[in-house]
């Protein structure tokens, strides 16, 4: 008796003869089509790609057709997304040369000190100031000058101890006036931009052609111990201060233009 065979598909059989179905339509789109036998059950699962024409270099089309090896040695060239995963697209960002020296080269802001001088206006405390006693003298004569200025204006009464001259001292027996310390305020005069290797020695050496130099203050640095660009020198006359001035201010000193001015 001839077997007669059931007419039909048998879509079992034709999953078991063919897991994976591939097909390209004209608009470019790829259908991937897998079969997954899981817990006895058949699951058909369809993937659909865009395919795209991207031109790339010789030397990365060459690399696509290398022989591959191990468990992808029978895949067909380019990537195989079963065993490669495209993670995150990395910018970078590269820096000319000149732009990295233009940041290098930016100065860095100047720390602003805390600490001003009362009377001479310079960074440090005002009991270290090294003109302390002459500007002191002399603030408390300009404070007088104002006080009799407006006493006199008004008519009002002035004691005593508030007139011109009344800030005269005993100092050891003998009659200070003020009016004649202030006198030496006008014979110091103001270096500045100095080196940091600047030494009193070196300044007394530099001002000693031009008079009697009496006293020299060099401002340094107070954990460095360097100069930190000014300083002051007194002379024993005006007429030798102003020489100083006139022979020293605009002179080159080791690479570095001075300025000296009247201090104030």
């Amino acid at each position: 008796m001839p077997i007669v065979e059931q007419s039909g598909l048998n879509w079992a059989r034709e999953i078991d003869e063919k897991e994976t179905e591939i097909e390209v339509n004209e608009e470019g789109y790829k259908k991937v089509i897998e079969y997954k036998t899981e817990n006895e059950k058949k699951y058909k699962i369809t993937n659909v790609f865009r395919v795209e024409k991207v031109r790339l270099p010789k030397s990365v089309a060459q690399r696509k057709e290398w022989k591959k090896f191990g468990d992808s040695e029978s895949d067909a060239p380019g990537l195989n997304p079963a065993t490669t995963i495209i993670t995150d697209e990395v910018l970078m960002q590269f820096l000319t040369k000149k732009e990295e020296v233009e940041k290098t080269e930016t100065p860095a802001p100047a720390s602003v000190s805390a600490i001003k001088c009362r009377l001479c206006k310079g960074d440090h405390w005002s009991a270290k100031c090294p003109h302390k006693d002459i500007l002191e003298a002399k603030l408390a004569a300009e404070a007088n000058q104002k006080e009799t200025a407006a006493s006199a204006s008004t008519g009002a009464y002035v004691p005593p101890s508030r007139r011109p001259g009344a800030n005269a001292l005993t100092t050891a027996g003998k009659k200070v006036d003020f009016g004649k310390t202030l006198n030496k305020d006008d014979f110091s005069v103001r270096v500045s931009n100095l080196p940091e290797e600047a030494t009193e020695t070196d300044l007394q050496e530099l001002f000693k052609p031009f008079g009697k130099v009496t006293r020299v203050f060099l401002a340094k640095d107070k954990t460095k111990q360097v100069s930190r660009g000014f300083a002051f020198v007194t002379f024993s006359n005006k007429d030798e201060a102003q020489r100083a001035i006139w022979g020293v201010n605009d002179y080159g000193y080791n690479h570095l233009i001075l300025k000296v001015e009247w201090s104030k």
